[in-house]
């Protein structure tokens, strides 16, 4: 008797662990991918150039883009940034939240006309 009650006792934990397990495994889905490191604008050759040739046409062509990217977005932070030489471009890189709540790194070469009014 002891027999079978041992054996049923490991049956049942042994589906029970298997139920846990499962429904654990069934609830965690893949972990998202971190948008600001897959993000491609990331690395400087991938940066956007917009074309503009002042300071105020590419701020506004800046915003516009986000507009357009990001609706009903916000940005988060804005930082600039300088390459080595001999290209010594310029750099504005933004980082946006989308309406989801993800954020995402934009970088702008601003090269052309960052100081030009």
């Amino acid at each position: 008797m002891f027999g079978r009650a041992r054996r049923w006792g490991g049956t049942v934990a042994l589906a029970v662990g298997a139920l846990i397990f499962s429904f654990g495994c069934a609830g965690r889905s893949a972990p998202k991918p971190d948008p600001l490191a897959a993000t491609p604008a990331v690395k400087a050759p991938h940066c956007i150039v917009l074309g503009a040739t002042t300071e105020p046409q590419g701020q506004a062509a800046e915003r516009a883009w986000l507009r357009e990217h990001f609706p009903g977005g916000r940005e988060k932070e804005q930082s600039l940034g300088q390459g080595l030489p001999p290209e010594n471009r310029v750099y504005d890189n933004v980082v946006m939240v989308d309406a989801a709540g993800i954020e995402y790194r934009v970088c702008f070469d601003i090269t052309a006309w960052f100081g030009k009014f």
